[in-house]
């Protein structure tokens, strides 16, 4: 306060392109980021690599700044240079506060990374089930796959998330959903021996008998085991 009071550049950038407002932003300075904003800083400066005030704070699950940028008219959909949102961003790190204020506002749920992932994809593989059943509350796509054709339910049993692939089933996600390699949930789960999930699989009806493109089978692949 006594900086700006002086007179001090609200807008001054490291060599990094961190301006003040991006630096309280990330740090969950809400304060400081309230004087900032009173005082006309760029809410939507971003750094070199693209990010936000609102993307990094989203990141790093401080939800009142988040919502003290969307107040005063933060872009909630400006992407860094890899094409991360900040609802993305909440979601990748399973800041479930944040991506509900995000979806609250209208922020885009089926927002795309440069390779296709959305913020179900990225909250269904990295395990955060309370994300991927808010996203899902609110109606995103658990069909859309990412550039090698992964769906949310793939990512999920590939990495063994055995409640969110339950969570999947129950709103009726494909169990023979397959990537581009042909391989089906089934066999996500065989290959990295998640034997639970193999079982909840077999009693949703998942095709025992499906071959990638390989010809691999869910059998050859336990056999291979």
């Amino acid at each position: 306060q006594a900086l700006l009071d002086r007179g001090a550049d609200k807008e001054a950038a490291n060599n990094f392109g961190w301006t003040p407002l991006n630096s309280a932003a990330e740090k969950g300075h809400l304060k400081v980021v309230q004087a900032l904003l009173d005082r006309g800083a760029n809410k939507d400066a971003a750094n070199e690599n693209g990010w936000t005030p609102l993307n990094v704070a989203a990141d790093e699950g401080h939800v009142e700044v988040v919502q003290a940028l969307l107040d005063r008219g933060a872009n909630k959909e400006a992407a860094n240079k890899d094409g991360w949102t900040p609802i993305f961003s909440a979601a990748y790190h399973g800041q479930l506060e944040v991506v509900l204020a995000l979806l609250d506002r209208g922020a885009n749920k089926e927002a795309t990374i440069k390779d296709g992932w959305t913020p179900l994809s990225i909250a269904a593989q990295n395990g955060h089930q309370q994300v991927v059943q808010a996203l899902l509350d609110r109606g995103a796509n658990m069909e859309a796959a990412e550039k090698d054709g992964w769906t949310p339910l793939n990512v999920a049993a590939r990495n063994g998330h055995l409640e969110i692939v339950q969570v999947l089933l129950d709103r009726g996600a494909n169990k023979e959903a397959a990537p581009n390699d042909g391989s089906t949930p089934l066999h996500f789960a065989i290959q990295q021996g998640h034997m639970e999930m193999v079982q909840v699989l077999l009693d949703r009806g998942a095709n025992k008998d499906a071959a990638n493109n390989d010809g691999w089978t869910p059998l050859n692949s336990a056999a291979k085991k």
